[in-house]
Order: structure tokens, then sequence, then C-alpha cells
């Protein structure tokens, strides 16, 4: 009878293992994050420009005008 071999994972390769997978979910994180960072950018954008919108479309009522000049001569 020879050697016996071995049956499973060295240390080694159980650490080469957990290496890999640890630098997988860095890389998967940050990738995430720099997703979520660029939908929040344009949401940013969008809400920007939906108040302008409406900010706009308000002061031009005029209604709304004459209620402003007529408290500011009250």
């Amino acid at each position: 009878m020879g050697i016996k071999e071995e049956k499973g994972v060295t240390s080694k390769e159980l650490l080469f293992i957990v290496g890999i997978l640890v630098t997988i979910n860095i890389i998967l994180a940050l990738a995430y994050k720099t997703f979520l960072q660029q939908e929040l950018k344009k949401d940013m954008k969008i809400q920007v420009s939906s108040a302008v919108s409406q900010y706009v479309a308000l002061s031009q009522i005029p209604e709304l005008n004459e209620t402003k000049v007529d408290d500011e001569l009250k």
C-alpha cells in the first residue's frame, strides 16, 4: 500500500478561493454604488427640472401675480 492521498482542499486553496470571492464582492459593491450615484443624479435633475417648471408655470398665472402685488402694497 502506498501513501494515502488527501481528499478536499488545502488551506492555501481555501484562502485563495475566499480571497477571490471577497474581491468579487468588493468589485460588485463598487459597481452598484456607482450605478446608484448615477441614478440619484438623474432623479435629482428630473426633480429640479420639475420644480423649476412648476415655479415658472405658477409665476405666469395672472391671478397669483396680482395677489402678490396687492399684498406688497398693503
